[in-house]
């Protein structure tokens, strides 16, 4: 038995592998491990060998399966240890799962007053020219996404995790918000020595979806890459007044279909079918036939037919949700329905999360 990698961070799934079984030989996995706490972790997972004798499963979250107390801050058991029994074998392997190492980055803030623009600025210790990431949130404003921008981080990339509405010195709400702003930071990334100029992607959620697909059509020698969960494939209106434009450029309203075949690099898009907010696995579908169009093949597009908005959590949250309830929020914009269900929601992010690490990691480093 294998399990690899042997240590990373949680967000990284395990690859499980056995040999040496019966061709087509049933076999049940079972997951152990204590947490810091010390409370004990427990699960399985029933899995058949192929022709050959062997059950590979790549990619899987065997966190998501294990059981333990869940009072309070949910615990993980960092090492874990994945054993297999037959009538006349054992078979174990262990691998080391821990939390983002906030001593292995540096974080500065960024204010408008300084630089133009509010962001956190958080990068691994000691990284130089490589590839980056400029990451915004959606319509709820402010700097929301610093689980995320951390564990980007984590996985060696620089991030400025950038606010553009909410915050001050910003406009406070999403309306008329010129591009000019998100060139005035990717420039600055570009400028600093951590990075990589020529490989800086745009990194968006929801409506900072949508703005990732205008930002990398519009700068295309700014972005070399754009990544959009749950966006929308139009750029549409202010959603606190539908009178006005959510962004401008050059002083005039941005709207319409983005024009995503101008992109210079590859573009990578996930959106659920069942999302009540908007139509995100139909912009998918909508990004991938304009990119067809103009015989552009360096897209991933992942449309999951029962995931909804919340897809763009991005992360796996690999813990018990309950679904009374689930996807109704309220917001700055009213009581809003986002869709999906706990369990579709979060097969989707345990699916697309490696596919996106795959995506940036052939970016280069």
């Amino acid at each position: 038995m294998s399990v690899t990698p042997a240590a990373g961070t949680v967000d990284v799934p395990f690859s499980i592998r056995v040999t040496g079984l019966r061709p087509r030989q049933r076999v049940t996995l079972a997951f152990s491990g204590d947490s810091p706490s010390g409370a004990t972790w427990r699960g399985s997972q029933h899995a058949r060998a192929n022709a050959h004798g062997v059950v590979s499963l790549p990619d899987d979250f065997v966190l998501a399966r294990m059981h333990g107390p869940r009072s309070g801050l949910v615990r993980f058991p960092r090492r874990v240890r994945v054993a297999v029994d037959t009538a006349d074998a054992h078979a174990a392997a262990t691998a080391q799962r821990d939390p983002v190492s906030f001593a292995s980055l540096r974080s500065t803030f960024e204010s408008p007053l300084k630089v133009g623009f509010f962001a956190e600025w958080d990068r691994p210790r000691g990284v130089r020219h490589h590839t980056a990431i400029l990451l915004f949130g959606g319509s709820e404003g402010g700097l929301s996404l610093p689980q995320l921008a951390t564990t980007l981080v984590s996985h060696g990339y620089p991030v400025l995790h950038l606010a553009y509405f909410g915050e001050p010195g910003l406009p406070q709400l999403l309306e008329r918000v010129p591009l000019e702003y998100f060139r005035r930071a990717l420039r600055w990334l570009a400028a600093q020595p951590e990075v990589d100029a020529k490989r800086i992607v745009t990194f968006g959620i929801s409506r900072g979806g949508e703005l990732s697909l205008i930002l990398a059509s519009t700068f295309p020698k700014l972005v070399r890459a754009a990544v959009g969960y749950v966006p929308f494939f139009e750029a549409v209106p202010s959603p606190s007044n539908p009178r006005e434009p959510a962004w401008t450029f050059h002083g005039r309203p941005v709207l319409g279909v983005i024009p995503v075949d101008r992109i210079a690099g590859p573009v990578f898009v996930a959106g659920g079918d069942a999302d009540g907010l908007w139509q995100s696995g139909l912009s998918v579908e909508m990004v991938a036939e304009r990119m067809r169009e103009h015989d552009r093949r360096d897209l991933t597009a992942l449309e999951y037919a029962h995931a909804g908005h919340s897809l763009g959590e991005v992360l796996p949250l690999q813990v018990p949700v309950s679904a009374k309830g689930y996807g109704i929020v309220r917001s700055q914009y009213g009581v809003l329905d986002l869709g999906g269900s706990p369990k579709a929601d979060e097969a989707a992010r345990e699916d697309a999360w490696p596919k996106l690490l795959a995506f940036l990691d052939r970016l280069g480093p």
